[in-house]
């Protein structure tokens, strides 16, 4: 899905704002958006003396992902590992449902726990979004980071019976709508080691994942059994940082307010 400045969002976000509240009422105290609407940590870009230059850049194998640049039009497709990115970010949603929420990424405002369940040759990098946070987290040598600066995931089945498609529309379009609509509004700037970091947008289809129970704290829809949703979102791929220490600076601004991390990085 190609990002664009024109979609229908009015009537859209006023029905999903209706549905957050309803779906997160602790949540808005402390967040700028409701609890899995989260802000990410960023490294290294594609590019550079530290971009991952043996990332396989070819189309993936969705041939529906496009990956848009916050700055135009700009689209791709590719893979890396033998997954498309599209197939990462849903991979990283797995991941964060499947975490207790005491000890997950949506309250976790240090990165004491940020290497939970992490695994394989990307690693997921994540902190909540809302207010001023300082985020420390260590990570192995040679991974690819894959982290977003927003994401969203509009889950299903909720316990709202008003949250349904409707007729004619199928929950995967339902799902994608509410999403997206949510995302056009955020605009994210990064830095890293001072250098501005590039943001793409990606929409993913469909997927099924299985929250952690106690997640239905913040998210009314967890039922911790197999489900539905659909995640869209501003995310950086990036390639293996060198050894040492990194300083990584995300400020997000949307109708909601704004939020400033700050994220302190050891390679080792």
């Amino acid at each position: 899905m190609t990002t664009t400045s024109s979609k229908p969002c009015h009537g859209i976000l006023a029905s999903t704002r209706r549905a957050f509240r309803r779906r997160h009422p602790g949540l808005m105290s402390w967040c700028v958006v409701p609890s899995f609407c989260m802000l990410m940590a960023l490294s290294q870009a594609m590019a550079g003396t530290n971009g991952a230059s043996s990332i396989d850049t070819r189309a993936g194998k969705s041939a529906s992902v496009h990956i848009g640049a916050r700055d135009g039009d700009v689209q791709a497709r590719f893979a890396f590992f033998g997954s498309s990115f599209a197939e990462w970010t849903q991979r990283f949603w797995s991941w964060s449902m499947s975490i207790p929420v005491n000890v997950g990424p949506a309250t976790d405002k240090t990165g004491i726990n940020c290497g939970i369940n992490q695994s394989g040759p990307v690693w997921f990098l994540a902190a909540p979004l809302g207010g001023t946070n300082t985020i420390s987290c260590a990570i192995p040598a040679g991974k690819v980071i894959l982290a977003p600066a927003v994401t969203y995931l509009n889950d299903y089945p909720c316990p709202d019976p008003t949250f349904e498609p409707p007729s004619g529309q199928t929950l995967e379009d339902f799902l994608t709508q509410g999403a997206t609509a949510y995302i056009d509004n955020f605009t994210a700037s990064v830095e890293l080691d001072g250098k501005a970091l590039p943001v793409y947008r990606v929409t993913a289809g469909l997927q099924s994942f299985t929250a952690a129970k106690d997640l239905s704290s913040i998210d009314a829809c967890v039922t911790g059994s197999p489900q539905l949703g659909v995640a869209d979102g501003e995310y950086v791929l990036i390639g293996r940082l060198s050894p040492g220490s990194h300083v990584l600076h995300i400020h997000v601004d949307s109708p909601f307010g704004s939020s400033d991390t700050t994220f302190h990085l050891t390679i080792k």
